[in-house]
C-alpha cells in the first residue's frame, strides 16, 4: 500500500458516511455472490472527489457518477459507490474507528466478509 493515512481524513469520511451513506449488499454476475457495498450520495461533487483521492491508495473501482435532477431533487446531484469483498476489507478498519451512527451495520458487514474467508 502506497500513501499516508490521515486519521483525520478517515475521521472526517467517517462523518459523512454516518451523515449521508448508505450500506447494503448486491449481487453480482461476475462475483457470482452478493458484495458489500456503500453509496454516498451528495451535491457537493468535489467533497467526492476528495474522499475518492483520499482512500484510492486503499480502494480499487470506485465509482462517481452524476444523478440528474428529478421531481423530487432541484438539484443535481452525485453518488459514490464503493464495493467488493476486497474494498471493505481494507477501507471499514480505517473507518470503524470514526463511526458513531453506522457503526454496527459497518462492523457486522466486515465480521460477515472474514467469516466467509
Amino acid at each position: 500500500m502506497t500513501g499516508e493515512i490521515k486519521s483525520t481524513d478517515f475521521a472526517y469520511i467517517a462523518g459523512i458516511v454516518d451523515g449521508g451513506g448508505h450500506f447494503d449488499w448486491v449481487s453480482t454476475e461476475k462475483e457470482s455472490c452478493t458484495v458489500p457495498r456503500l453509496i454516498i450520495a451528495n451535491n457537493d461533487k468535489a467533497m467526492l472527489e476528495w474522499i475518492v483521492r483520499v482512500v484510492s491508495p486503499w480502494v480499487s473501482h470506485t465509482y462517481l457518477y452524476k444523478q440528474k435532477k428529478t421531481l423530487v431533487s432541484r438539484h443535481d446531484y452525485y453518488h459514490l459507490t464503493i464495493q467488493s469483498r476486497k474494498n471493505f476489507k481494507v477501507l471499514i478498519p480505517l473507518l470503524l474507528p470514526y463511526l458513531k451512527i453506522k457503526y454496527v451495520i459497518a462492523k457486522r458487514i466486515l465480521d460477515r466478509i472474514l467469516e466467509d474467508d
